[in-house]
């Protein structure tokens, strides 16, 4: 069976599309990016010379993005059909709408009748039982509804067919049967489990001539809202709705996407930081939800999926956009982040785009401590970066009540935070890079209170700071293996991809000779073993590992972390090769997966990952840093 991944996500802070490498609309999220997701496919396909063919089954498809903005495209060609279909995509910047341009051209020498179909399979608020799919005759759309989610699918010119039907019902198929002898029913409602097909007339097509329609799928939360942008979307038409969407993310791009960095202009390394950009906001909600991933994909291999604000990732991805001028998202998301914190002052293991707590695999009480602590090392370098002292004022409260967990949830011996869970999820004890962030953490909140005037709460926490840095030194560091252990209580030996951590939350500088010979371990021992190569999580690392012979696959993000490694040691040669190894291994369509092939590249785990486009981005910058320091 071929994998089929994500190739083209388009969207706002509110709708959210996922376009598959099979020219699948897969992923159809509202109102939250993330959440709920309400659409099983939408699928294409064509009737011509009496045979029906769906764009899925075979053929040969190409997607690209339009330039530097979330505008998609895909191409299909099918020789045995003697037929190419091409497609633009995109959600506009601020209407709730998906917009489709859909080009059929006649690749025959023949003049050929063709009809077009699209089969809409939406399972609304992730439940396909108690749906509605009805003709509204007024609006000249089927409408989808349920509850107080409505989906309204509209063309210009109008389709001249159309169905409603059952599916997932007593042996029941879908509409897409209906279209096999190139006619629909035209049954105008249906309710249950419930889809549409939509189909439009091509008559005498000669060779080589080519034909479009415009399909837009209308969201909102009540017909009203629907009805407006119906209203709004066919007033203005495909080509003005597209030249908005495209002007508003280029002026949006603009502000970050300028590298620094001689020679890297108009290169493939610009194009992937650009597509990071992109991605990284493509992942926000209004409310200030950032998730790691919209890809469902990964819900057949584990049961649940990476639409989850986890603090970490989340945190990741704000200081990326930070350090490129996008300071209102991190607004948005510390709002957001501070509001879900526990009584306590901790934040739990992950949450939905709402604000509730999301699934977990991790007993009570759920912490992984290291997120809280990145939280407010988050928020300090986003005071560095933005200069808004009022922002860290209003949030100062909430900001102090995480400080004082983080000081005072420690080993009282060691000075080291006490056991949680690890940042790969897999393992409970004291880690050294749960330490580092929370080191980090309390480091950040004494600056912070010094900048609020708080000098009791400055003094606290830096003497806390001190207390875990020294414990990190004195607990953590094996002379004899020569490097920092993974774990203590209980004692993890184990070589780790995330010691790099600290360097990046600041513990020591790439310098010093503790860490320099960590590194120097991790790069040799990590690398995998194969043409693609990369570094590895760890030794023996079975998560969707491809094959038992190697010792795990590449992470996207522990290659472009010892990229940030090397830039902070002065090293800008190797900095630069973990970034092109990084780059080579993004989509045709610029995107970053979780892991990868070992043997052939091919993305593995989520594509995109949120946390993996955030690194990427951090280790250009800092590369770019270097580049600024160093003499012409």
């Amino acid at each position: 069976m071929t994998l089929v991944t994500t190739s083209i996500i388009l969207g706002n802070s509110r709708l959210h599309v996922g376009i598959g490498s099979n020219s699948d609309i897969r992923d159809v999220y509202y109102p939250y990016v993330g959440y709920s997701d309400h659409v099983h496919r939408i699928s294409l396909g064509v009737f011509a010379d009496g045979k029906m063919s769906w764009l899925r089954d075979g053929w040969a498809i190409t997607q690209e993005y339009f330039s530097d903005s979330p505008i998609g495209r895909t191409h299909a060609s099918s020789d045995e059909r003697h037929l190419k279909i091409n497609l633009t995509d995109f959600v506009h910047y601020t209407w709730d709408a998906l917009w489709r341009k859909i080009t059929v051209q006649n690749d025959s020498n023949q003049t050929r009748d063709v009809r077009l179909f699209s089969y809409q399979d939406l399972h609304i608020d992730e439940n396909p039982l108690g749906d509605t799919a009805m003709l509204d005759p007024h609006l000249q759309a089927i409408i989808h509804y349920k509850n107080d989610f409505y989906f309204a699918f509209c063309s210009i010119p109008a389709f001249s067919q159309f169905a409603t039907g059952r599916k997932e019902w007593q042996g029941l198929e879908g509409t897409w049967r209906d279209a096999d002898d190139g006619m629909l029913s035209g049954n105008a409602v249906s309710n249950g489990s419930v889809d549409s097909c939509l189909g439009w007339d091509f008559n005498s097509l000669g060779p080589g001539e080519s034909k479009s329609i415009q399909l837009f799928m209308a969201v909102g939360r009540h017909f009203r809202d629907i009805r407006r942008v119906h209203i709004h979307s066919r007033r203005d038409g495909f080509d003005q709705a597209m030249r908005e969407t495209e002007k508003y993310w280029r002026n949006w791009l603009e502000q970050g996407q300028d590298i620094g960095i001689s020679g890297f202009e108009q290169t493939r390394v610009q194009e992937v930081y650009n597509r990071s950009l992109l991605v990284l906001r493509s992942m926000c909600s209004e409310n200030g939800a950032l998730i790691a991933s919209s890809d469902s994909e990964i819900e057949r291999i584990g049961g649940d999926t990476y639409d989850y604000v986890w603090p970490r990732d989340a945190s990741w991805c704000v200081m990326a956009l930070d350090q490129c001028g996008y300071h209102e998202v991190a607004r948005r998301f510390f709002k957001f982040i501070f509001n879900v914190m526990t009584e306590k002052g901790y934040f739990l293991h992950k949450y939905y785009p709402t604000g509730l707590f999301g699934s977990t695999w991790h007993p009570v009480p759920f912490i992984q401590i290291d997120q809280s602590g990145i939280v407010l090392f988050a928020l300090w370098n986003f005071c560095r970066t933005s200069g808004d002292i009022e922002f860290i004022a209003d949030q100062w409260q909430k900001a102090v009540k995480v400080a004082e967990f983080l000081a005072r949830w420690r080993d009282k011996s060691t000075g080291l935070p006490n056991p949680s869970w690890d940042i790969w999820e897999e393992r409970e004890g004291t880690y050294a890079y749960s330490a580092s962030a929370v080191y980090a953490g309390l480091n950040s909140a004494s600056q912070l209170a010094k900048l609020v005037g708080s000098e009791k709460h400055a003094t606290i926490f830096e003497e806390a700071a001190s207390e875990v840095k020294q414990g990190i030194l004195e607990s953590m560091y094996d002379e004899k293996l020569g490097r920092f252990l993974r774990s203590v209580n209980p004692r993890d030996e184990a070589l780790d991809s995330s010691l790099l951590a600290i360097n990046m939350f600041g513990v020591l500088p790439a310098n010093d000779r503790r860490l320099a010979s960590t590194v120097d371990q991790i790069e040799t021992e990590l690398w995998v073993n194969t043409k693609i190569g990369g570094i590895a999580r760890y030794k023996g690392d079975g998560y969707l590992r491809v094959d038992q012979n190697i010792i795990g696959n590449p992470w996207i993000l522990t290659a472009l972390y010892l990229s940030i490694y090397h830039s902070d040691a002065g090293d800008p040669t190797r900095a630069k090769q973990l970034i092109d190894w990084a780059t080579d291994r993004a989509t045709k369509t610029s995107l970053l997966p979780e892991q990868v092939n070992a043997y052939d590249g091919s993305p593995v785990g989520v594509l995109p990952l949120a946390w993996s486009h955030a690194a990427y981005v951090l280790a250009v910058r800092h590369l770019a840093n270097l580049a600024s320091t160093r003499p012409s």
